[in-house]
């Protein structure tokens, strides 16, 4: 659990954030199961670790890194947002700590990302590759049945699995 600077206004401050394997486009039920603070180059960040909860891609793991320390406003502004739309996504109207919205189902949005080429620490070009990552956080859907959609090629997957509800009693 990491408590935060300030408490987030969910509603005040809702925007969107990811990092991960390659998997489809698409919407996709999950939980965050954990968190930590860790440092970087120019501050601190929230370190999210987020789950698929059904389907093929169950298990999935991504990171959500938030800057919410940090000397660029604009960075700092966009973590907090994606902080507030994670509250909203599982019902809260603040948060004051990550232990708040941990292991609540929510509906995370993937997206692919183009490969991007980029220096490693000792000043070596490093060849970039595609990856999948986490562009929005959204509320499960009303009665707690998600709905599993996998995008390829901009289309709805027919094949994706069915959705299962592993809340359902």
């Amino acid at each position: 659990m990491v408590a935060l600077p300030r408490t987030v206004n969910v509603e005040e401050e809702a925007g969107q954030g990811g990092k991960s394997v390659l998997i489809p486009q698409g919407k996709y039920p999950a939980i965050i199961v954990g968190s930590e603070m860790k440092p970087n180059k120019s501050g601190h960040m929230i370190v999210f670790k987020v789950i698929i909860t059904q389907g093929q891609f169950k298990e999935t793991e991504f990171s959500e890194n938030l800057n919410i320390i940090n000397p660029n406003a604009d960075t700092v502004r966009i973590a907090y947002q994606t902080i507030a739309n994670i509250g909203r996504a599982v019902g809260l109207a603040t948060v004051t700590t990550t232990e708040e919205v941990q292991n609540k189902p929510l509906i995370i949005e993937v997206e692919n990302e183009a490969p991007k080429d980029w220096v490693n620490d000792k000043g070596e070009a490093v060849k970039g590759k595609e990856r999948s990552k986490i562009k929005g956080f959204y509320p499960m859907p009303a009665g707690g049945v998600p709905v599993v959609t996998a995008v390829i090629n901009d289309e709805i997957d027919p094949t994706a699995p069915a959705a299962v509800n592993p809340f359902a009693l």
